[in-house]
């Protein structure tokens, strides 16, 4: 039981004096009149803030390494990456990860570098924990894509596209249309598989 500190509950508004019960590692209650369970280790928390955790929204955590120029965030050999998955280079035992948690972030949407115009395949990862795959509340949870100044001087210098923004859009746009004949290929594939079965069972 957490009492004493100033509650940011989040949907109920915030409570001076508040009481939070926490059962086998979860919130079982939050409120100010609580009665604390018989037993319960309590945490006197006046004068302190108790809130939510916080989530980082867009970061590279568990893929830099301090003290090494060695980065696993981000694979600078071709503009368009997406088969690209960040929970295979996010290591649990990464010593930011304790940092930031320590500061209130208990997780975190984890992408890979901006350099790519399309960088791969984000996860959002709880920050704590032994394994990559266990520790992900979502994989994949979103796709990191960049326009701008970033995919223009990387691959501009190597004399590839994109170097303008009129590259980056005309790449982009044709990645989209070369999923959607991909996509439509498949559904015609199976439509004429579902024609033959048909077919095969009248004789």
């Amino acid at each position: 039981a957490v009492k004493g500190g100033r509650v940011f509950s989040g949907d109920r508004g915030t409570i001076d004096g508040g009481i939070l019960i926490i059962r086998d590692g979860r919130i079982a209650a939050v409120g100010k009149e609580l009665t604390i369970p018989a037993g319960a280790k309590i945490i006197d928390a006046a004068g302190s803030f108790i809130m939510p955790g916080l989530i980082d929204t867009f970061t590279n955590i568990g893929t830099e390494e301090p003290g090494t120029l060695g980065s696993d965030s981000d694979e600078k050999t071709a503009p368009l990456t997406p088969h690209l998955r960040i929970i295979d280079s996010f290591d649990p035992e990464n010593p930011f990860i304790p940092l930031a948690r320590g500061s209130g972030v208990t997780a975190a949407l984890v992408a890979p570098g901006v350099g790519n115009l399309v960088a791969g395949q984000c996860g959002l990862m709880r920050l704590w924990g032994v394994d990559a795959t266990a520790m992900a509340v979502r994989f994949p949870a979103a796709m990191q894509a960049a326009l701008g100044e970033a995919p223009k001087m990387r691959f501009g210098s190597k004399k590839k596209t994109p170097q303008t923004r009129m590259g980056e859009a005309a790449l982009l746009r044709q990645t989209f249309i070369d999923v959607q004949n991909y996509l439509q290929q498949i559904s015609d594939y199976e439509k004429k598989s579902r024609e033959h079965e048909a077919k095969e069972e009248k004789g």
